[in-house]
């Protein structure tokens, strides 16, 4: 194999990510513990005949928050420029290659809570179903987004400013949900069939809204990474 062959942006990809799956494709296995753990705390079987599929999405989100600075953090070490010239691989492939990693891991947590809401689990064969709320479904991947930012991009003050009205952001639209979902409650006028808070649509529109978000972010990141080198290499 020729050097130019061993550099090539593929094999340094197909190289990372092999690498990655090796060190941490085992804890996505432990992972799916905490997605199936979900189904069983803040139930409140028989109250209602719709179970929302929320607090699932809340613990892979959280453990996808965790595994992400597992993942990334190590390439924030301090390092001198010596230390990034004589790395075998770009720094910019390496953050595809984890970010291609942890993308495929969430993807399957998800699917295993998908599955747990097929298998009815935490419902003691009362509820008759269970709903999905698309902005919790792509909740896991706004973690790895907001992780990969704090992991990657210098932390000052306006980082600190922007990231405290991002969290209130995220918890007055988290409680605001959980308000309306609330102010719809089971009675027997309805069957005990509550509606959802809002239309399916408008759901839609908010869970792409927030993937537009985490592409965003990600770019962003993806590009201050690439000139956050030390001894300021280009």
């Amino acid at each position: 194999m020729t050097p130019s062959d061993y550099y090539d942006a593929r094999r340094q990809f197909r190289r990372i990510l092999a690498l990655d799956w090796s060190l941490y494709a085992l804890d996505f296995v432990y992972g799916s513990v905490y997605a199936l753990l979900g189904f069983f705390i803040f139930r409140r079987v028989g109250h209602s005949q719709v179970y929302d599929v929320i607090a699932p999405f809340l613990l892979v989100s959280a453990f996808m928050a965790y595994q992400t600075w597992h993942v990334c953090a190590p390439n924030t070490r301090c390092a001198t420029a010596f230390f990034f010239f004589n790395l075998p691989h770009h720094r910019h492939i390496a953050f595809y290659a984890h970010l291609a990693l942890l993308s495929l891991g969430g993807l399957w947590l998800i699917a295993v809570v998908l599955l747990g809401c097929a298998l009815k689990l935490g419902g003691a064969a009362i509820t008759a179903h269970y709903r999905i709320h698309p902005e919790m479904l792509v909740l896991p991947f706004v973690a790895i987004a907001l992780t990969m930012a704090h992991v990657y991009l210098i932390r000052g003050w306006p980082y600190w400013c922007k990231a405290a009205a991002f969290f209130i952001a995220v918890c007055s639209w988290f409680f605001g949900k959980l308000y309306l979902i609330d102010a719809h409650p089971p009675l027997s006028r309805n069957d005990f069939w509550p509606e959802r808070e809002m239309a399916y649509w408008i759901q839609l529109c908010i869970a792409g809204i927030m993937m537009g978000v985490v592409w965003s972010l990600i770019e962003r990141v993806r590009s201050k990474w690439q000139n956050r080198q030390i001894g300021g290499i280009r």
